[in-house]
């Protein structure tokens, strides 16, 4: 059971025990999970303000279902895929698919001293990057989550709350959907040079 290495364990039971204050415990949990937490909801809905408030959903909802959690994974592991449902609710509410700013995800490319290398590169950066947006959110945050932040096949399983052995296959998914729009852009393109 993987809760057994669990860091969070004490934490989770000091919020768990109805005798105990739980303040001071969530708080230190939340302070410990912040960050992560926001990154994945600004993954998904790819808006500061909205990433902003699904954390909070997120934080709030895990402080009321905290005693109903029962140790069948990491509390990290929980904490992510109440993140993960608060940001696509936040994204059904809004009506529409996120508004990712991908300049700030995807890093920029470095300048080179050849200036027609630069913009030749410069210039697969900008058709990736249409490329991107134009993905579904679930394979848009994969792709940016194992080649921006550069997690492992466990820590993408752990990320997205999904089975060890799915990661493999979501992520040939979203290699192919990322090519096939590529494909997409490089074709129009042609037809506008024409």
């Amino acid at each position: 059971m993987d809760s057994l290495h669990d860091p969070d364990i004490v934490l989770v039971s000091a919020c768990q025990e109805v005798s105990s204050g739980c303040d001071d415990s969530f708080r230190a949990l939340h302070d410990r999970h912040r960050d992560a937490v926001h990154r994945i909801c600004l993954r998904i809905t790819g808006d500061a303000h909205e990433a902003l408030d699904a954390a909070q959903d997120t934080f709030l909802l895990a402080f009321r279902k905290i005693r109903s959690f029962r140790y069948r994974s990491r509390f990290s592991r929980w904490l992510c895929s109440i993140a993960a449902r608060a940001s696509f609710e936040r994204l059904r509410m809004r009506g529409g698919l996120p508004r990712v700013e991908l300049d700030e995800l995807l890093l920029e490319c470095p300048r080179e001293v050849d200036p027609i290398g630069f913009a030749e590169q410069r210039e697969r950066v900008r058709i990736l990057r249409r490329a991107l947006r134009r993905l579904p959110p679930h394979q848009r945050e994969i792709l940016l989550l194992r080649y921006v932040e550069g997690l492992s096949y466990d820590e993408l399983a752990c990320r997205l709350t999904i089975p060890d052995g799915s990661v493999r296959s979501r992520l040939h998914r979203a290699h192919a959907a990322v090519g096939r729009r590529v494909r997409a852009i490089l074709e129009e393109q042609t037809l506008r040079s024409w």
